[in-house]
């Protein structure tokens, strides 16, 4: 574990950066008995590969924890073309029969998936933890391509006073219990 020694954000390991408040090679590395028990979400470039679904919401606030930086809009984006089989399974489907179409449903749910997962990476590139304001958006580029977006705000959240002091308390009382 790494603790920036400007702001004192924990980090990540092999970080040479803060990802808190972009001080160069301020990172002082903690040796294991000083690292906290608790476990810290990882921040700077390094540490992630996406950011943890739980640590996207719709809203603007992540529960328990405190906005450290906005780093600014991120998005991921997917086109998909129906194919030439499915589209006229689905027309079909829709013109005689009615109801739901399955092929369109699942074409657009991967789609949101798959946009959802880029959005997550861009973030983590970004030196995010967390998104906040994520929304879908779809459009026809034309006849039967559809481009899927999916956006938000990436900013990087380090545990509120509050949420930590609870977490720290409900496992002390635990290992207390323990013994």
């Amino acid at each position: 574990m790494a603790k920036c020694t400007k702001c004192g954000v924990l980090a990540g390991f092999n970080m040479t950066i803060c990802a808190a408040c972009q001080s160069q090679a301020a990172v002082a590395h903690l040796p294991p008995a000083e690292s906290p028990s608790r476990k810290r979400l990882p921040e700077g470039r390094a540490a992630l590969r996406a950011v943890p679904r739980q640590m996207t919401a719709t809203n603007f606030k992540i529960q328990g924890y405190t906005t450290r930086r906005t780093l600014g809009i991120v998005h991921g984006i997917t086109v998909r073309s129906r194919g030439m089989l499915p589209g006229m399974v689905g027309h079909l489907k829709a013109h005689t029969l009615g109801g739901e179409i399955g092929v369109f449903v699942k074409m657009c749910e991967d789609a949101r998936v798959e946009a959802y997962e880029k959005m997550r990476k861009a973030a983590a590139a970004m030196g995010a933890n967390a998104v906040i304001g994520v929304q879908y958006e779809a459009s026809d580029v034309m006849d039967g391509v559809t481009e899927f977006l999916c956006f938000g705000t990436a900013i990087t959240v380090v545990e509120s006073a509050k949420r930590a002091s609870t977490t720290s308390t409900s496992s002390s009382s635990g290992e207390a219990n323990n013994e």
